[in-house]
């Protein structure tokens, strides 16, 4: 299935607790980064709010979320999906699985959950 064109196009997740949007890779995406449509799975971190727990734990705008705490992620609905799992748990930090400049690091989120 071909992704979406636009940004705007793209179905997109918020999450309240850690203060960042995720929204669906879009062929935009592809030609940026100079890869093959469906060579790369995961969500877009498209906006973190400044001194956010997300922001604070290091994810970056632009970086492809491609698994939380060992849960594939392909989709903001994935994503939702592990994220509501964990928001259950409560752990005390999340791990985020990222791709960031052709690189493939960790992130580690801590929680403040109220």
């Amino acid at each position: 299935e071909a992704a979406p064109l636009a940004a705007s196009d793209a179905p997109e997740y918020e999450n309240e607790d850690l203060e960042f949007k995720s929204r669906d890779l879009v062929f935009a995406d592809f030609l940026r980064y100079n890869i093959e449509q469906g060579g790369l799975q995961g969500v877009v971190v498209s906006e973190l709010k400044q001194g956010g727990l997300a922001y604070m734990g290091g994810l970056q705008l632009g970086d492809i979320i491609q698994r939380v705490d060992g849960s594939d992620i392909t989709s903001v609905e994935e994503l939702e999906a592990a994220m509501a799992i964990l928001e259950s748990q409560r752990p005390e930090e999340i791990i985020f699985f990222v791709w960031r400049s052709n690189k493939t690091l960790f992130v580690n989120v801590k929680t403040d959950w109220n």
